[in-house]
């Protein structure tokens, strides 16, 4: 049976175009005052939407929020604004009025390509890929067939992949490629869909005619490197993935997907020194919960318990409000009993019982004091322990 990777596990972070580009049917530039519909439209650059744009182009967020939503009050048919500020809602996380704003600016003009993809891709990280493609079909029917846009196709093969609808997303990437056919972001995820579908070999072949088309750019992609890696990696092949992991990171430093890859990699075969050291790199720029726990397990693996137990400690933290119930329990069951067996090797016997009992409780279950196999031959050991008045004086304190 063919080993099918997680569409998540491909580089599936949305996709998000940049402020200030918006793509607006009517013809909407950069810094353009547009007037109501019926009023004659007058293009100016106002000063407070240029000072906007600018704390936009510097990160700051916060700030840009503020000046938009001072500037739209009497601006408010802006559309470039409308979505300049719906995009630093996107960046701060607030997703659900980052959607509104960008719903807001297709109700104005439902050939905003820009604000779909980026609503598309908010909807992504709420894991309503139907409604993400349903937005993006809805953009491209209004366009026509005469219209193709490269990021929109994207964009929306992306999605029918995130639903496992691999032929679709196939199909629209191809026709993606058909009209450009130098788009080296289009072959990378035809290379993803062939991953997710096992067919590893092809993946590489996809990834070698991406190089030859796609000319200088895709020489200096470190996505095919990545890509490469990946496919490696489910083949078995540890040193190809090792060298396409390095061979990324070679063009880019500073990729997160392709550093992150290596210190998972590097984890799970063992070399927990590169793991800890790529991973801790990546949690001071990305610390989501997989990066943590996956740095939590690396410095356990190099026998550094107590910020093993730290990390572990904060990687629950961040579980708390990342999965579903049901896979919380589970996963939160595992970490717990990494803990109990840390703080054990710590000595320390109070907080190994806490983290025992909050064990129990989340799985649902109880053991009887003459069970001495599994988990609770391990928790009757602590308890005895704690009888026999071998708790530090540290552990009791905590």
């Amino acid at each position: 049976m063919k080993q099918a990777l997680s569409p998540m596990g491909l580089l599936c972070w949305p996709t998000m175009l940049a402020p200030w580009i918006l793509s607006i049917g009517g013809g909407c530039a950069s810094g353009t005052s547009v007037t109501p519909v019926g009023e004659t439209t007058i293009e100016v650059t106002p000063r407070a939407a240029l000072a906007a744009e600018q704390l936009l182009k510097h990160s700051k967020y916060r700030e840009a929020v503020a000046a938009y939503d001072a500037y739209v009050r009497v601006s408010p048919g802006d559309l470039q604004a409308l979505y300049n500020r719906a995009y630093a809602l996107h960046q701060l996380g607030k997703m659900e009025e980052a959607e509104a704003g960008y719903r807001s600016v297709l109700e104005r003009d439902p050939q905003a390509i820009d604000a779909a993809i980026n609503l598309a891709a908010c909807l992504q990280a709420d894991q309503q890929h139907s409604r993400a493609e349903e937005v993006l079909v809805a953009v491209e029917n209004g366009l026509g067939n005469e219209f193709e846009h490269p990021e929109l196709l994207h964009s929306l093969a992306q999605t029918q992949r995130l639903q496992e609808k691999y032929e679709e997303a196939s199909r629209t990437v191809r026709r993606l490629l058909t009209r450009f056919p130098k788009y080296v972001r289009g072959h990378e995820l035809l290379a993803a869909i062939a991953i997710d579908q096992g067919e590893f070999n092809r993946a590489h072949t996809i990834l070698a005619n991406a190089l030859k088309l796609g000319g200088e750019e895709a020489q200096s992609n470190p996505v095919i490197p990545l890509y490469h890696g990946l496919a490696f990696q489910a083949q078995g092949h540890k040193q190809q993935a090792f060298a396409s992991f390095e061979r990324a990171l070679a063009i880019d430093a500073s990729h997160i997907e392709a550093r992150f890859r290596l210190g998972v990699f590097a984890l799970h075969c063992g070399h927990y020194s590169l793991a800890a050291e790529s991973l801790k790199l990546v949690k001071e720029a990305e610390p989501n919960y997989e990066v943590v726990l996956g740095y939590g397990f690396a410095l356990r693996g190099l026998r550094r318990w107590r910020e093993a137990a730290e990390t572990l400690e904060e990687a629950r933290a961040l579980l708390a409000n990342r999965l579903q119930h049901q896979d919380k329990e589970k996963e939160d069951g595992s970490i717990l009993q990494e803990l109990v067996v840390i703080y054990q090797l710590l000595g320390e016997w109070s907080i190994a019982l806490r983290y025992a009992d909050q064990y129990l409780l989340t799985v649902n279950r109880t053991c009887l004091d003459d069970e001495h196999d599994g988990f609770c031959g391990r928790y009757n050991g602590i308890k005895l322990m704690l009888k026999m008045g071998s708790g530090s004086a540290q552990s009791e304190g905590r």
